[in-house]
């Protein structure tokens, strides 16, 4: 019987069994590193945009799970990654970005570094490349940006927001939205189209309802609801796929390479065009978010609940 040590951001783990590393070969070898590409092809063919957009977009979101959770499990415990998965929830894998832009994850102790940042990171990853060459060093440079781009908008809570009502019941409707303003010249009455300047707006994006506590006051049960309404580029999410598909093929290739399979064959992937790394960013729909909600005096008594008062509130009518 074996065992590893391993953490998951600062939480400690034992995994015991029998050959732990042909277990763990099995595991990075089952990954399909083309998964995403194909899905993505598929969509982009679709003759429904609207529909396609909303599954890129999470496409988007669970390529950018994965990629963080395979890197979790390089910095963390490669030589038991499925292990590191099954214990990791999304809020860990979250607070481990948090970690990484902070510096404070703590690493395998296979890695050594005095101070942890994505260029760092962009070190491991590609430690194989030629150490000193400067096209090398200006790749790490760009996948490090990239890494901690993506980390931003991995940790954003809209982001969050927008993932859960996308796979949770698909509680979304799809498109965008238009943002105009104008000044009234007379109170009460529209402005005429031709008056208003539009200062952002997308064909694509969603909108969905959000539910948030009503007020600060500990144990009250009462709730509110914000229309959150997001706009984004179909070509920004669909390059932001590619990128991240990209990374996760590296990622495996380092853990393949750390666990003993022929360094010859595995292969390390960018873009062949440098510029491919920025054009996400350089994509903009002027205004990408936008909430509404009814005005609420969260300090009246009248609102505050306890899990007591709407238990009693359930049993008169029954």
């Amino acid at each position: 019987m074996e065992n590893v040590v391993f953490l998951v951001n600062e939480e400690p783990y034992c995994l015991w069994d029998i050959d732990l590393n042909t277990k763990n070969r099995m595991f990075i070898e089952g990954v399909d590193v083309e998964y995403f590409d194909y899905l993505l092809k598929l969509y982009l063919e679709s003759a429904d945009s609207k529909r396609a957009s909303i599954a890129i977009k999470a496409l988007q979101h669970h390529a950018m799970e994965t990629f963080f959770s395979l890197l979790g499990c390089l910095l963390q415990a490669p030589s038991c990654g499925y292990a590191w998965i099954a214990k990791c929830k999304n809020s860990d894998l979250r607070e481990m970005a948090k970690n990484i832009n902070s510096g404070a994850l703590k690493l395998h102790p296979f890695f050594k570094t005095d101070k942890l940042s994505w260029r760092v990171v962009a070190d491991f990853v590609f430690q194989e490349l030629v150490i000193g060459s400067v096209e090398n060093d200006k790749l790490k440079d760009n996948f490090a940006e990239l890494w901690s781009r993506l980390s931003d908008e991995f940790i954003d809570k809209n982001q969050i927001d927008e993932y859960n009502s996308i796979k949770h019941g698909f509680r979304v409707n799809g498109g965008g939205f238009m943002l105009s303003f104008g000044l009234e010249e007379k109170y009460g009455v529209p402005v005429p189209k031709d008056n208003m300047t539009t200062i952002g707006s997308s064909e694509h994006g969603l909108s969905f309802l959000k539910i948030e506590s009503l007020g600060p006051s500990k144990g009250n049960r009462s709730l509110k609801v914000k229309q959150v309404a997001l706009n984004w580029s179909f070509d920004k999410n669909a390059i932001i796929v590619q990128l991240i598909t990209l990374s996760i093929k590296n990622i495996v290739s380092r853990l393949k390479i750390i666990n003993g399979l022929d360094s010859q064959k595995c292969q390390f992937f960018y873009p062949e065009d440098e510029s491919f790394f920025d054009k996400p960013w350089s994509i903009g729909v002027g205004v990408n978010n936008f909430e509404m909600s009814a005005v609420y005096d969260e300090n009246s008594l009248e609102t505050r609940t306890t899990r007591k008062s709407l238990l009693k509130i359930l049993n008169d009518f029954s």
